[in-house]
């Protein structure tokens, strides 16, 4: 499998800042740039060339995305999914972008780089299937959370693949998905009770071999000291306080002490929950972003509930650096990112 070296998720625009992606997610979360940052964003990170190659859509039964497979685009979609079952590792992704833009495609040079390195520095056959999950203002909590859901059930239960060769993995709003995913699915474990995914009573999902979060959005109510220390450094526009009321019905017409309860909701703020019998997990963060704070407390939740955790951090680095190489200080520190996230899952899945 071949990859560029210099590939960028922001290959389509000039220059390496991160004030490129700061303009993008700025003029999106303005009143009046948001019909224009989603298609900026999705123009700039859209696959090119031989990359296409190994991309093949899919979209069925309310679950969206991507499958990255070598030659995937040649064989179909059938032959993936009648064979994926006999992969070694399947890694499913929720992108970022605050749950407003983004797309399944934007980190593909990244999980091309991964699908190498897991074969050739491990002898790992991996897929990774990447989803593009409802957002707002289409949408708004917590049907990302449930689409995500949909898309696990899709890998358990329409291709029967074994949960333990399943690592779900997410950056920023994806991290924050992944995680309450993990507890949701938890939770429904836990609870023995059967559910219910459409029509159909089920029994609960089981849960992934382990998880990766990348510089995730833990905590919604944007109160930690990083939102002010790290705010001119960091490539993130989210302001001290902010509560972000657009991604919750009724939110504005709550009381304080009901907005409050909301936001600390384990399915909204993961780090209010509590994860004991949740598998392994890896946490990346940026020593200069945003959400440090928030990231440095669920790290300390999930010891504090037992969860066996490995974190990767930086100095000098900002948000999502590790999947990013446009977002990394250089192509060295993104590298040896990138080769920590392989290089542990591989030894998960050999454990």
């Amino acid at each position: 499998m071949k990859h560029a070296t210099t590939d960028s998720f922001l290959h389509g625009l000039p220059g390496k800042t991160a004030v490129l992606i700061g303009l993008v997610c700025a003029l999106y979360v303005s009143k009046g740039g948001r019909k224009f940052g989603r298609p900026l964003l999705e123009y700039a990170t859209q696959p090119f060339g031989y990359q296409w190659d190994s991309i093949v859509k899919v979209h069925k039964d309310h679950v969206s995305g991507n499958w990255i497979v070598e030659n995937a685009q040649e064989r179909g979609l059938d032959w993936v999914e009648k064979s994926a079952k006999d992969a070694d590792l399947i890694f499913m992704y929720f992108h970022g972008g605050g749950y407003r833009l983004g797309n399944s495609l934007m980190y593909t040079s990244s999980f091309l780089y991964m699908l190498e390195r897991f074969e050739k520095a491990h002898g790992i056959k991996a897929r990774v299937f990447t989803v593009d999950y409802r957002m707002h203002p289409e949408v708004q909590w917590p049907v990302p959370r449930k689409d995500g859901e949909r898309a696990y059930s899709y890998l358990i239960r329409d291709l029967d693949i074994d949960p333990s060769k399943i690592i779900i993995g997410g950056d920023s709003a994806g991290g924050n998905l992944a995680a309450t995913l993990l507890l949701k699915l938890r939770d429904d474990l836990k609870d023995k009770d059967v559910v219910a995914l459409s029509s159909v009573a089920r029994l609960p999902l089981p849960l992934p071999r382990a998880a990766v979060m990348i510089s995730p959005w833990a905590n919604m109510d944007s109160s930690a000291q990083t939102f002010i220390t790290n705010h001119n450094v960091d490539c993130l526009p989210i302001k001290f306080g902010d509560r972000h009321g657009w991604f919750f019905s009724g939110f504005n017409n709550m009381s304080r002490e009901e907005q409050d309860k909301l936001l600390r909701n384990p399915y909204v703020s993961p780090i209010y929950g509590r994860f004991e019998g949740v598998g392994p997990v890896l946490v990346t963060l940026g020593d200069q972003e945003i959400f440090r704070q928030d990231i440095e407390q669920l790290v300390e939740r999930l010891k504090t509930d037992g969860v066996q955790v490995e974190v990767v951090r930086q100095p000098n680095t900002i948000h999502v650096w590790a999947i990013e190489r446009f977002l990394a200080p250089n192509d060295k520190v993104w590298t040896e990112g990138m080769n920590r996230i392989v290089d542990w899952c591989a030894k998960r899945l050999n454990n």
